[in-house]
């Protein structure tokens, strides 16, 4: 078969997929084109047979050829897209904090310089993103100016894109260039870029090309405690040299937990060092963010599975466990009542309780159990998220109908419940960012509408490999 030939018949069943992808095996695609080995050639003719064509073959993080993916992993390819359009919010967003208003204000006073390089440094829950974003909106989107948002994780990007969203003062286009997102050569020139580092930091020609003609460009750097990294210095020193002011900007918490010599580095990177910061004890202290106890128990339950390469991979991008493993946890009795009697003793102390379930049929099988210990739990999933039912479901908890809501997928991020005190975590996640998101449910302080405590109760299984 030729290559264009196979291609279109991936493109077909690309568009035929609601999510507009296709996924097929190394080895079959291989076999299909006739190749038993893929030589540099070989590469080379698939790789410009796809950009001709309709598709993106969107590969792992620091993976630049298919040349490099196993014959036994898949070949994901998706639908090519236009240039995309966020549009202004519907919605007044809320104001800011005192102390983000401060950074805000701190971050428009250092942009009267011809350029900057410096830190804003919140604690977790402290709103940096949200900081960061409405800074931008204020000092460039709504000036024309372009904006560049590096991470390097996937979860940082969508993240970003949502508060991006969120705080829109116009519309404008934009793009997410990841392994997981758009490929880094459908760059045209959006004036919002929000990217993995490893996605550009070989396309130096591309961004050139985004950034020809601007006199100025804003870069965030998400984490920026990672910035010391090859990787950003060179896409960084790349951007310094196409001639336009470079407004730099670093985010994080933890600016200087790094190894001795590499303190001196992000010193040397960020040169007008730390612009404004505050503390997590001053954000508890003044009742924005909860005073956070956490309780591990641990389950007994000990997972002997050793993961494959594809399944590391799935795990690490996607945070996804592999169905035989989440069914044996889900259908673990032991495992289930005993996150359903951990919350039974102590339900004054708990109150009001968000729990984290890893699919539909774990969150139905604890509801169960809690109902069997006289607990009014409800359940909502994400794929039924806008169903009237799921609405109803979390009005009634918004209104303290019920004590416990088991949720899957939904109330990672966005959910305003600021009386909740309490969080369950039954799901087993390598991915630093999704457990912020679900702590952060219980986080919100008494300045907020929230509660002077919080409570975070983990249930650690034992895993032949680790396993946050």
């Amino acid at each position: 078969m030729q290559v264009e030939e196979l291609l279109n018949d991936l493109t077909m069943r690309a568009m035929n997929n609601q999510q507009q992808r296709v996924s097929i095996k190394c080895r079959t695609f291989m076999k299909k084109l006739g190749y038993q080995t893929r030589s540099k050639k070989r590469v080379e003719e698939v790789e410009q047979a796809i950009r001709a064509s309709k598709l993106t073959l969107r590969l792992p993080e620091e993976v630049e050829s298919w040349l490099a993916i196993s014959p036994d992993d898949s070949l994901h390819f998706y639908i090519e897209k236009q240039v995309q359009m966020m549009r202004k919010a519907q919605h007044t967003p809320p104001l800011p904090y005192a102390f983000q208003a401060e950074a805000i204000h701190r971050l428009h006073q250092m942009r009267k310089k011809t350029s900057f390089k410096g830190l804003v440094v919140l604690p977790t829950g402290g709103g940096k993103t949200t900081t960061a974003v409405r800074w931008l909106w204020e000092a460039a989107l709504v000036r024309g100016k372009k904006v560049l948002w590096l991470a390097h994780r996937h979860e940082l990007l969508n993240q970003a894109y949502a508060t991006f969203c969120q705080y829109a003062q116009n519309d404008l286009t934009y793009r997410i260039i990841s392994g997981v997102h758009d490929a880094a050569r459908l760059i045209q020139q959006e004036q919002l870029l929000i990217a993995s580092k490893d996605s550009l930091v070989h396309h130096e020609a591309i961004l050139s090309r985004w950034l020809a003609d601007e006199q100025e460009v804003y870069v965030v750097v998400d984490e920026a405690h990672h910035a010391t990294s090859t990787t950003y210095k060179t896409l960084l020193s790349h951007i310094e040299r196409q001639g336009a002011r470079m407004y730099l900007l670093g985010l994080t918490a933890t600016p200087f937990r790094t190894a001795e010599s590499e303190q001196g580095a992000l010193r040397a990177l960020f040169t007008d060092g730390i612009f404004y910061k505050k503390d997590l004890k001053y954000l508890i202290a003044n009742g924005i963010l909860a005073a956070p106890h956490f309780h591990s128990l641990q389950t007994d339950v000990t997972v002997q599975t050793v993961l494959n390469e594809e399944q590391w991979r799935t795990l690490q991008q996607l945070d996804q466990l592999p169905d035989s493993i989440m069914q044996r946890l889900v259908a673990n009795q032991p495992r289930n009542h005993m996150i359903v009697q951990q919350y039974v003793q102590r339900q004054k102390q708990y109150g009001k309780t968000i729990l984290f379930a890893m699919n539909r049929l774990h969150a139905l099988t604890l509801a169960q159990v809690f109902k069997q210990y006289g607990v009014d739990a409800r359940v909502v999933i994400s794929n039924h998220e806008t169903s009237a039912e799921n609405q109803q479901t979390i009005q009634a908890f918004r209104e303290n109908v019920f004590p416990v809501l088991i949720n899957v997928a939904i109330l990672t991020e966005g959910a305003d419940f600021p009386d909740v005190q309490t969080v369950f975590l039954t799901r087993p996640t390598v991915s630093a960012i999704l457990m912020t998101q679900m702590v952060g449910r219980a986080l919100r302080g008494v300045a907020a509408g929230g509660t002077r405590e919080a409570y975070i109760v983990s249930f650690i299984d034992e895993w032949a490999e680790k396993i946050a």
